[in-house]
């Protein structure tokens, strides 16, 4: 069975906006990985309605949020309005925050200046309660993430979706009529209920977000899978310590109130953003972003449907040339048998701290490598403090997406991270105001 797999990684500056469609034999599947920018709203405008444009009716099979900063979450009132009128939003997976931490996280936005300039706005009743904000706007159902990746991590070969059985079992996937896929949601059961007892608690007392009815995925044994296609989560778990440490700061900043009168209060805000940073160091929350590996399996037994058929690069013409380096035609290449292809969506995660783990989880190492990448968004927009040379020798011969703002004030993408990938041989492409880079696969 041939699988095409187009991803799109759309120009919207200083930001991150990627659309995926997952398709075979009449059936699809759309997915987005976050959908923000902080350079022009009219831009991620006009992204988001092309890529509205180009589903099928049935709406959004699943929209995935790295974390909760604005640069990748701005988009998401538009995004949900304007796909409500064709279906709406099925399933929403997002890690989840601690109360203290998203209050934490508003303070960050106002310390760089990306806190909405009216403060009750869309962005405070998100902070306040994502998921009872995404249930108010039409998602279907929403899946927190909880973060345990790390030593104990199943090696991928345990924890990927097992293909069907038979091609009677991959035909009758469809869901009504047989043009979408039914998407299936692997491991939720793996967090215990005392653990979802306690953040329903912690919320309840700062007048946080209801918590019936949310699902839970343990991202150390869970994935999302239709036939011959899956997703794999990565997400870190803060030290447990100071967690505890933090929400003991932050109850004694609510002194009472609740988390909505600490958002609505900037000095509060401030408190809560030192009391973070004493814990946490200046992270700015980029280290709760969850990672996901979207991936397809190169069957065996399929004789030369094993190969890759086509990979194209395609790009506007205007931007074929950057900084000197070049995006290439990729030729058809046969990997081993029972190989993986793939892409892997990182938004801000510092991959260089987590890459023993992160490697691991998705079939990256050296040691034990697995999967093939075709495409690699680099994390935080090219900035070399989440980056190590380790991401440059990748197997597969990736391209290297980088999403970043042609004027941006944190010097992105970094000389570092730009010179790495060029000795490595492989293209390397940045997505702003200007271009949006499209790559699509086939695969049997």
């Amino acid at each position: 069975m041939k699988i095409s797999h187009e991803i799109t990684f759309h120009g919207v500056g200083q930001g991150l906006f990627v659309s995926g469609k997952v398709s075979s034999e009449g059936r699809c599947l759309d997915y987005v990985y976050d959908c923000g920018g902080e350079t022009s709203s009219r831009i991620l405008k006009g992204a988001i309605g092309e890529t509205a444009s180009n589903m099928d009716g049935s709406g959004l099979d699943i929209l995935f949020l790295s974390h909760l900063h604005l640069d990748h979450v701005s988009g998401l009132p538009f995004l949900l309005k304007k796909l409500k009128a064709i279906g709406g939003v099925k399933n929403v997976v997002l890690p989840y925050m601690y109360p203290a931490e998203r209050a934490a996280l508003a303070g960050f936005a106002d310390e760089t200046g990306g806190y909405p300039p009216d403060p009750s706005g869309w962005y405070l009743k998100f902070l306040k309660a994502p998921a009872a904000y995404l249930v108010e706007h039409g998602v279907e159902k929403v899946y927190f993430v909880h973060g345990g990746d790390g030593p104990d991590t199943p090696p991928l070969e345990e924890i990927m979706p097992r293909p069907p059985d038979d091609e009677s079992n991959r035909n009758n996937q469809g869901r009504g009529d047989g043009v979408r896929w039914d998407v299936k949601f692997i491991g939720k059961s793996k967090v215990a209920e005392n653990e979802k007892d306690a953040y329903a608690a912690e919320e309840s007392a700062v007048g946080g977000d209801a918590l019936s009815g949310i699902e839970w995925l343990d991202s150390s044994s869970s994935s999302i899978g239709v036939p011959d296609w899956f997703f794999l989560l990565y997400n870190k778990k803060a030290p447990d310590h100071k967690l505890v440490r933090l929400r003991e700061d932050f109850h004694d900043i609510l002194a009472g109130r609740s988390i909505e009168d600490v958002l609505m209060d900037r000095m509060a805000r401030s408190e809560v953003r030192i009391a973070y940073e004493h814990m946490f160091g200046a992270t700015k929350l980029n280290d709760t972003s969850l990672a996901v590996l979207s991936a397809g399996r190169v069957q065996q037994g399929y004789g030369s449907g094993m190969d890759i058929l086509s990979e194209r690069v395609s790009m506007s013409k205007r931007a074929r040339k950057l900084h000197s380096i070049y995006v290439e035609e990729i030729e058809e290449t046969r990997p081993p048998c029972g190989s993986l292809l793939g892409t892997v969506l990182l938004g801000d995660l510092p991959a260089k701290e987590e890459w023993g783990h992160l490697s691991r989880k998705f079939g990256l190492a050296a040691v034990g490598r697995r999967t093939l990448v075709s495409t690699y968004q680099v994390p935080h927009h090219g900035s070399v403090k989440n980056w190590c040379e380790h991401q440059a020798q990748l197997a597969g011969r990736p391209t290297y997406v980088i999403s970043a703002g042609i004027h941006n004030r944190h010097g992105h993408p970094c000389p570092e991270v730009l010179r790495d990938i060029a000795l490595s041989g492989n293209p390397a492409v940045w997505v702003n105001e200007n271009m949006t880079f499209r790559h699509t696969q086939e695969i049997n």
